[in-house]
């Protein structure tokens, strides 16, 4: 029974990050569900790489911005839960399942797993991130307050890639967010937007911590904003997603309740934004900041920085050599016995195939006297990674190299 759609929108992303996401798809332990491929009017050929794994594949004729290509997307649906992967980013073998299995045993309508940053030095995941540090379960008006009283701080609940949810659910946002009058190409924030609805509809939400959401870091990710006509139609296209939230808020019994949290979030982004524009001394940049939020209706404005982001927990740089033994495991038949460190990624990752997963035949130990059938690799993680990742340098780092400058993407590409 296909119990998963995972969804995919793609627009001229490498081929060989492609290839990469759809590999992890394909040999992680889920096994009963779909992938819908939709193509927002790439000029790149990905007809051949798609059929390779008899994924379904939809061409959309023009570049309709990822809003459009989303919505397209959870139409197509045909499981009873749907989740989103982005074209250049990867998941864990267990990841997946682990998310399927959480939701089973809540019926939440959203379910979020732990995710992790990837570059092309190392993986690491944000020890004060919320999502990963603290077990949630949320009910009725509790998750709307969650999603607004983080202001933006915290991008692990407003983005669509760390989650599962109901296909119902989606669906209803999708006619939600096609009612609206939306006559310009949204390339961003769309997920601001879609998450909004899903969390003021969802009855429950929860989490788990089993697998990470790989989120990729490169220069050629549409996030990216250093060239500055995609940095204007990012100004434009997060204004607009906030003005449709705004609206959508006045007309409903909750803004007084939620519209102080909703106007800092604003401030937030607002000031990112114009910290950007100054810092590269650009005039007409700064005016159309200006213009596009709601200024006069912001207090407080100042440099905000988010705490979430500045203490790092490394994972080993031998993660793929940990993960083919963690798969050797997951699929013995019969009863084994690991010995394993009690500590680090491997230990987590076996706790959760065990407690999360059901896998009883799977028994631990940490005493190298007793015999074990695996043996779990050394996790290595290099010098010259815990300096740059040190707190301390970290933040040293992000107050000489200031957002928006170039010294801040030499940093970035550093890490």
């Amino acid at each position: 029974m296909l119990r998963l759609s995972i969804l995919i929108c793609i627009y001229n992303v490498d081929k060989d990050l492609f290839k990469q996401c759809l590999d992890s798809i394909y040999t992680s332990t889920l096994k009963d569900y779909e992938v819908i491929v939709v193509d927002d009017g790439s000029t790149v050929d990905y007809v051949d790489l798609v059929n390779d794994y008899k994924f379904d594949y939809v061409k959309l004729e023009h570049n309709t911005g990822t809003m459009q290509a989303r919505s397209v997307a959870i139409m197509r649906a045909k499981a009873p839960l749907v989740c989103f992967v982005d074209a250049d980013d990867v998941v864990s073998f267990d990841y997946l399942e682990a998310l399927i299995q959480r939701q089973g045993e809540t019926n939440a309508d959203i379910v979020i797993n732990d995710w992790a940053f990837f570059t092309k030095n190392v993986k690491y995941y944000c020890e004060k991130d919320t999502t990963i540090n603290s077990n949630l379960d949320l009910q009725g008006d509790e998750i709307l307050w969650k999603y607004f009283s983080q202001r933006g701080l915290e991008h692990s609940y407003y983005v669509l890639w760390n989650k599962v949810y109901k296909s119902d659910l989606l669906k209803r946002v999708a006619n939600e967010i096609g009612g609206l009058d939306i006559d310009e190409k949204i390339v961003y924030s769309e997920d601001v937007l879609i998450n909004y609805f899903a969390f003021k509809f969802a009855k429950r939400l929860v989490n788990v911590h089993l697998g990470y959401y790989f989120y990729r870091i490169h220069f050629r990710q549409q996030s990216n904003v250093q060239d500055e006509n995609k940095l204007s139609l990012q100004i434009k296209n997060v204004a607009k997603v906030f003005s449709f939230i705004e609206n959508d808020l006045k007309k409903s019994d909750f803004y007084d309740k939620y519209s102080e949290d909703f106007t800092k979030w604003v401030s937030f982004i607002y000031s990112s934004h114009l910290s950007i524009a100054k810092k590269r001394k650009n005039v007409d940049l700064i005016k159309l900041v200006n213009a596009s939020y709601p200024v006069e209706k912001l207090t407080n404005i100042k440099k905000i920085n988010s705490p979430v982001y500045n203490k790092h927990v490394l994972l080993p740089n031998n993660l793929n050599e940990i993960d083919k033994m963690l798969n050797k495991i997951y699929y013995s038949n019969n009863q084994v016995v690991v010995y394993c460190k009690k500590s680090g990624y491997a230990y987590k990752q076996l706790c959760g195939m065990i407690e999360i997963l059901k896998k009883n035949n799977i028994i631990l130990t940490h005493s190298k006297r007793i015999r074990a059938d695996f043996v779990m690799p050394k996790e290595k993680i290099k010098l010259v990674h815990r300096i740059i990742h040190n707190y301390f340098i970290y933040r040293l780092g992000v107050w000489l190299f200031p957002k928006g400058s170039k010294l801040r993407q030499t940093l970035k590409s550093k890490l």
